[in-house]
C-alpha cells in the first residue's frame, strides 16, 4: 500500500476536496519553510552563523525535517479519524482507538526506527558506518532537531513508554510503518538531510 493511501488534512472549507493526501500536506508544509528560510534573508542568516553552517545548508536540512513533520499521521490511529468515501485509502476498520496525538506518535515511530533507517540508507546516511560512540551523539543531536518539528502544535512530545507497534498497524490493508519510511526515503531524494552537514555539529569525542 503506497504512501498516496493516507490522508493528511479533512475535507477543505469550500466542500471541493474531500480530503488532501498526507505526502501533498507534507510538501505544502516543507513548500512554505522552503520560502521562509530563503538564504538571504536575516533569520536564517542568523541562525545558520550559530550552528556554523551555510545559509543554503540550513535552508535544506530544516526543510527536510519540515516534510516530515506529520509522520504520527500514518499511524492508522489517526486515519480512524476520518474515513473519505470517494477516495481510496487505507481502511481504518478495526484500528485501534486514536488515544495518542499524531504528534507524539510522529516522536514515537522515529524513535524506535531511526538507527535501523540510517543502517538500510533510508536516512541517506554516507557510506562510512558511524561507531557506537558517535551514533551516540548522532541520536543526541537528531533528538534535539526532531524535537520541535514533531511537536510542531506548540508542546514537546516524547516517545515515552508507547510502542510504534500499537498504533503503526501492519496488516492485509496496508503497513503504516512501511509507507512512513518509503515517505522519508523518496523525500530524501527530492530534499537529502545533508548529514555530513550535520556530522559537523556532532561531538565525536
Amino acid at each position: 500500500m503506497s504512501y498516496f493511501a493516507y490522508w493528511g488534512k479533512a475535507a477543505s472549507d469550500d466542500g471541493k476536496a474531500e480530503c488532501h493526501l498526507l505526502p501533498y500536506h507534507s510538501l505544502d508544509v516543507a513548500a512554505v519553510g522552503w520560502l521562509l528560510l530563503a538564504p538571504e534573508k536575516e533569520l536564517p542568516q542568523q541562525l545558520a552563523a550559530q550552528l556554523g553552517l551555510k545559509p543554503n545548508t540550513l535552508r535544506q536540512l530544516l526543510v527536510f525535517w519540515l516534510g516530515v513533520h506529520d509522520l504520527g499521521k500514518f499511524s492508522r490511529t489517526f486515519q480512524g479519524l476520518f474515513q473519505p468515501s470517494r477516495a481510496a485509502l487505507v481502511s481504518s476498520v478495526g484500528a485501534p482507538a486514536y488515544t495518542e496525538r499524531h504528534d507524539r506518535l510522529g516522536a514515537v515511530l522515529w524513535q524506535q526506527n531511526w538507527i535501523e533507517w540510517l543502517k538500510d540508507d533510508t536516512l541517506q546516511w554516507p557510506k562510512d558506518r558511524p561507531s557506537r560512540e558517535q551514533r551516540r551523539h548522532i541520536g543526541e543531536t537528531l533528538t534535539v532537531l526532531a524535537t520541535p518539528f514533531f511537536g510542531h502544535h506548540g508542546k514537546p512530545v516524547e516517545s515515552g513508554q508507547c510502542r510504534a507497534e500499537q498504533f503503526f498497524i501492519h496488516d492485509s490493508a496496508g503497513n503504516d510503518a512501511e509507507a512512513a519510511q518509503q515517505f522519508i526515503a523518496d523525500w530524501g531524494e527530492i530534499i537529502p538531510p545533508l548529514f555530513p552537514a550535520l556530522a559537523g555539529m556532532i561531538r565525536v569525542g
